[in-house]
């Protein structure tokens, strides 16, 4: 439901045939980013217990669910002379590649081939950087960024945020 509403809205708000803008409004609109900026608030929100069960979520459904569909939605938008069966092909094979999942399946490998295991040195090292993970993101995340206009881009803007904030939870 929310990738129709996000897709009506990117076309009325960029008519235009292929466009990168209207594809990373559909995105923006459509898939949240529970890990890396995300999952501070969470952890302050629901306690240590809840990043787990976070970090799986991300892992199994947010992270595909991006690197395939996002792909091809992506794709569509911008009018990309690819097959849809050759960019989720890439698109799958560039997702198993990712740090996160290659952990995460180290993890689960791990965990069955040794679960009495405490890998304390990984342990130890992964908790001492947790804490940097947020702000290393914030910084590049704003590295990469190029502020717009505002006069022209507020109106997408403000669609993104009610799309997410009141129409995604409603659906």
């Amino acid at each position: 439901g929310t990738w129709l509403l996000a897709r009506d809205l990117g076309l009325r708000i960029f008519p235009s045939k292929n466009s990168p803008d209207r594809a990373g409004f559909i995105l923006a609109a459509v898939f949240a980013n529970i890990t890396y900026l995300g999952l501070p608030y969470l952890r302050g929100i629901y306690g240590e217990a809840a990043v787990p069960l976070v970090v799986l979520v991300d892992i199994v459904a947010t992270t595909p669910l991006l690197f395939s569909l996002g792909t091809l939605v992506a794709l569509t938008e911008t009018g990309a002379a690819v097959s849809r069966g050759a960019a989720l092909v890439k698109s799958l094979k560039t997702a198993l590649l990712l740090p996160p999942v290659l952990v995460g399946i180290a993890t689960v490998c791990l965990r069955l081939l040794a679960p009495s295991a405490e890998p304390r040195t990984i342990a130890e090292g992964a908790r001492l950087a947790t804490p940097l993970i947020g702000p290393v993101m914030l910084i590049s995340v704003g590295m990469n960024l190029k502020i717009p206009d505002f006069r022209t881009s507020w109106f997408p803007l403000c669609a993104v945020i009610a799309i997410k904030l009141v129409a995604s939870p409603m659906i």
